[in-house]
């Protein structure tokens, strides 16, 4: 988590590096667009949360966390029988649906995301009445923080701080037609870039860091033989 640049003053930054008056609520905003924006990048550790989540017996499905970010990586795994749960789109749920037989309860095949107007609910294959609740492990990330006071931080790294900073500055000195903007994006997109690859925490990266690992072993063992 930051701890360099407050909210508060990081818009002292930039009300310093553009001295044409602008309002603290108009940077702000910039701010939170700037980091939303880099949230969207990819899946990273700060936003990884674990919880239980309770399966309705009649239903089989529970309600996703209020701060559950639907469209980002999300990982389920039994308590009884600990292994991953794969989550696939719902066109392939209802095959799932159809062509398995109902399991011993609390060991599902597979899961996917649906919306019943209000809440993003997580429903299960098999969809078959259990003998009762279910508690099952959920991976996720939240939403992209949106921070509305002074003495707040951003839950990233603060190598980002500088980041958000010079994204909001560009943004700005395009939307009032200032000379220089288009320099100030490109730089700060490309160390977005560099950062991110540091601290994103998706499963295809972990997947592709195990086997690196695995290579370079076999690599070793190889020069040894």
């Amino acid at each position: 988590m930051s701890s360099t640049l407050s909210f508060g003053d990081m818009v002292a930054l930039l009300q310093q590096r553009i001295p044409m008056g602008l309002q603290a609520a108009y940077c702000k905003d910039r701010l939170n667009e700037s980091y939303r924006w880099i949230a969207q990048q990819d899946s990273f550790m700060w936003s990884l949360r674990r919880t239980t989540v309770t399966v309705n017996a009649t239903t089989v499905d529970f309600p996703l966390p209020s701060d559950a970010d639907p469209g980002d990586v999300m990982m389920l795994y039994g308590q009884t029988f600990k292994a991953e749960i794969p989550f696939v789109p719902f066109d392939k749920w209802g095959i799932q649906e159809i062509f398995n037989s109902p399991p011993p309860s609390g060991l599902f095949s597979a899961w996917t995301i649906t919306n019943n107007g209000t809440i993003y609910q997580g429903k299960l294959a098999p969809d078959t009445t259990l003998s009762g609740a279910v508690t099952l492990n959920l991976f996720y990330h939240v939403n992209a923080t949106q921070l509305t006071s002074d003495n707040q931080f951003y839950p990233s790294p603060d190598e980002f701080d500088t980041v958000i900073v010079d994204l909001s500055e560009a943004e700005i000195k395009r939307v009032y037609h200032l000379a220089g903007w288009q320099d100030i994006q490109s730089k700060a997109t490309e160390s977005a870039k560099k950062l991110i690859d540091a601290y994103r925490s998706s499963k295809r990266y972990i997947e592709g860091l195990a086997n690196q690992a695995m290579n370079a072993q076999e690599a070793q063992l190889k020069r040894a033989e």
